[in-house]
């Protein structure tokens, strides 16, 4: 019995084991449509670094309004929304 879990265990992936292809894939997935999305807005001649940095600042942006856009949800369900000191703001 605890030989068979240790080979349990031993299947379990560990998030220092090397990435498999799968895995790269499913990444490559998500994050090439995002890079489009950035590159199609950047200047003619931007480079590749170039648009990485502003693809950080955007995806910045994009949590901050994903954030705001909760906030207004929730006010518009409930007219109170508790602020960060555990008071409500209307």
């Amino acid at each position: 019995m605890a030989r068979c879990r240790a080979n349990l265990f031993n299947l379990q992936m560990n998030d220092t084991d090397p990435i498999t292809e799968e895995e790269m894939e499913r990444a490559t997935d998500t994050f090439f449509p995002l890079l489009r999305v950035v590159q199609t807005q950047m200047p003619d001649g931007s480079s590749v670094e170039d648009t990485l940095k502003v693809m950080e600042h955007v995806a910045t942006l994009a949590h901050r309004l994903r954030k705001q856009k909760k906030k207004e949800e929730a006010q518009k369900r409930f007219g109170l929304v508790p602020n960060f000191k555990g008071s409500f703001e209307s």
